[in-house]
């Protein structure tokens, strides 16, 4: 990568005296070990980076199709890590240049490759003090080490060995080092990065034998400009949402955040950055926070919305009455984008914004007329329709208003306007209840109907003898005694009844709450239980001490293996079918095993050991071990 290094003239007098600016002899070697020790906050990553990074390089500068290799290898107790390329190799001119002087870089007047400043690779001496560069080159493999020590002015240097010699038939640059004390951090680091790689760069990544991974394959892929959108599947560990990863030379960078939303939530997504376009510092683990660099997110973020508003412009709506009745009306989605209604159908979601519901039918319950029109009716302007939506239910043959509560309904004032001729209305058909001959309610009618709260939300508005039929219909009819048997605590609930003028605070599960107390007396003679009758208290506590058992039961075997773990398929299963019935019997396991913990003796220092690092441990080894005291 070009590093943009420019210069000017300076214009001063001939008589002025001057001298240049520099570095003496330790001041250079303080500077080395800054670069290769202090400007890396990951080092890990860092080493991970600059040599997949290097390896890609060569391979794209020589046309190597052959995968560059990254590898966790075991060399009996020791952990290597290790980058393996298949181009040209280098000389040993080539190594002591490369490796041995800092900015020293073929890199730097190109923007094909990803580095460019000649300190990568001196990297893993930011992690350790010894590192092995093996060479194939013009039939010979060199091998060196490359360590840091000596030195005469309080710093180490680092000094470039050259170890062996042999013919070989290969090519190409073989970087390793031990990472025995952080091999999990390393298998973990090398993983997510080559996954999140360019795809079109050849890598593989092995732990030993077996092949990890290579860089994924995105589901789809959109050119921006000239940037390069793509997506793929979100890793188990990616939370974020509706962000954008950044990537320039194959490293993912940063993340940009998607302000107008609509990425879909189990995907990721990356935009490609040619190299160069951005800056970046010079120990490439983020690109750096300029206002250059932000016309460049700016942009990105510009094209990608207006690549989503082209995807807008091709989805086909459906006609308005099919709004109306499914839940069409959240969002749509294709595979780029989540869109909402009022992105993508503003007018219909303006016109069904003007849709005014009532209580009167259910969606899933509307029937369409002979020619295959959603009925929509249009109501009188006027304060209260109770009347006027009884005469409709009749009309439309709806005898219990309360099996409805809690749908939206599908009845219209004349406030509603298709006020767009993008709206496609030919499936619906707007009816004036006014032209329709309606049904007069009954003199006798009776319209009185008390409301009923449950957990602190409404639950709907009923006549004593409609809501005893619902709960009937529910959980069955009752005897007298229904109290004393009942193991249910959403029956019990729907059979107790209290008085609450604030509903919100009303949250007992083993009770329902109504505001009016002429529901509550019809109610009471009707069977209901007060919750504060000793029939109710007896039920709930005998109910909750069911409900403990199970919850026992059910835990049992967890609860012992977060205890200690033990071989899952090791279980006595006598043991346990004992434990299910006697859950109290697994406290008394707990407690024996927590006093031993707490002993000063041989059992007591294994068992802390054993729980600390979650091992499994064999059913007769924990016999043997509990029968240690010294």
């Amino acid at each position: 990568m070009k590093i943009g290094i420019t210069s000017s003239p300076t214009i001063a007098s001939e008589t002025l005296e001057k001298s240049t600016m520099g570095m003496s002899a330790k001041g250079m070697d303080i500077a080395a070990y800054f670069l290769r020790d202090k400007i890396y906050s990951d080092k890990t990553l860092a080493c991970v980076r600059e040599y997949i990074c290097n390896a890609v390089d060569e391979h794209k500068k020589y046309n190597i199709e052959r995968p560059v290799v990254v590898m966790l290898d075991t060399i009996k107790t020791t952990k290597i890590w290790s980058v393996r390329d298949y181009a040209k190799g280098l000389d040993e001119q080539g190594i002591r240049s490369i490796f041995g002087m800092y900015f020293e870089s073929t890199k730097n007047h190109s923007n094909e490759y990803t580095g460019g400043f000649g300190i990568g690779s001196k990297s893993a001496h930011s992690y350790t003090d010894t590192f092995y560069i093996n060479s194939h080159h013009n039939g010979t493999q060199t091998k060196y080490a490359c360590v840091l020590g000596g030195g005469d002015k309080g710093v180490p240097i680092g000094e470039i060995f050259k170890i062996s010699e042999e013919p070989t038939s290969e090519s190409g640059i073989e970087i390793s080092f031990d990472v025995t004390n952080d091999s999990h951090y390393f298998f973990k680091t090398t993983k997510m990065f080559v996954q999140n790689f360019d795809h079109n760069f050849n890598i593989e990544f092995y732990n030993n034998t077996d092949l990890i991974c290579t860089p994924n394959m995105p589901i789809n892929s959109v050119d921006l400009g000239e940037y390069k959108m793509h997506q793929y599947e979100k890793s188990v560990y990616d939370y974020a949402v509706d962000q954008i990863k950044l990537r320039m030379g194959g490293v993912v960078y940063k993340s940009i955040t998607f302000a107008s939303r609509g990425l879909h939530n189990n995907k990721q997504y990356v935009v490609d950055i040619p190299i160069g376009k951005v800056t970046i510092p010079i120990s490439r683990e983020n690109i750096e926070d300029t206002s250059s660099n932000k016309k460049v997110f700016n942009e990105i973020l510009e094209n990608i919305e207006n690549f989503k508003n082209k995807q807008i412009e091709k989805i086909k709506p459906s006609p308005f009455g099919e709004y109306v009745t499914t839940s069409k009306s959240n969002e749509f989605s294709d595979d780029w984008f989540d869109y909402s209604m009022r992105e993508y159908i503003s007018d219909t979601y303006k016109a069904l914004q003007s849709l005014g519901y009532y209580d009167v039918i259910s969606k899933s319950d509307i029937q369409r007329d002979s020619n295959g029109k959603l009925p929509i009716y249009k109501f009188p302007n006027i304060k209260s329709l109770k009347s006027w939506k009884l005469r409709l239910a009749n009309y439309l043959k709806i005898n219990n208003l309360q099996d409805y509560k809690g749908y939206a309904f599908v009845i219209i004032d004349n406030h509603f306007n298709v006020v767009s001729d993008k709206i496609d209305t030919s499936d619906i058909e707007i009816v004036d209840i006014k032209k329709l001959k309606l049904p007069k309610l009954e003199k006798n009618t009776k319209l009185k109907q008390y409301n009923i709260f449950k957990s602190g939300a409404k639950f709907g508005s009923f006549t004593s003898e409609e809501f005893e039929t619902y709960v009937n219909e529910k959980f069955g009819d009752v005897d007298d005694n229904w109290h004393e048997t009942v193991e249910d605590s959403d029956h019990l609930q729907f059979r107790t009844i209290a008085h609450c003028d604030d509903y919100y605070s009303s949250r007992n599960k083993f009770c329902l709450y109504t505001n009016s107390k002429t529901l509550l007396q019809e109610l009471y003679q009707l069977g209901w239980l007060s919750p504060a009758s000793t029939e109710h208290q007896n039920a709930a506590n005998q109910i909750t001490r069911i409900e403990d058992f199970k919850r026992k039961q059910d835990y049992v075997e967890y609860d012992l293996q977060s205890f200690i773990h033990f071989d899952n398929y090791d279980y006595n299963p006598r043991l346990i079918k004992y434990l299910k019935k006697n859950p109290h019997r697994v406290d008394k396991i707990k407690t024996v095993i927590t006093t031993i913990k707490t002993e000063n003796t041989t059992r007591g220092r294994i068992l802390n050991t054993l729980t600390r690092y979650g091992t499994n441990i064999h059913r007769q080894d924990l016999r043997k071990i509990l029968l240690l005291k010294n």
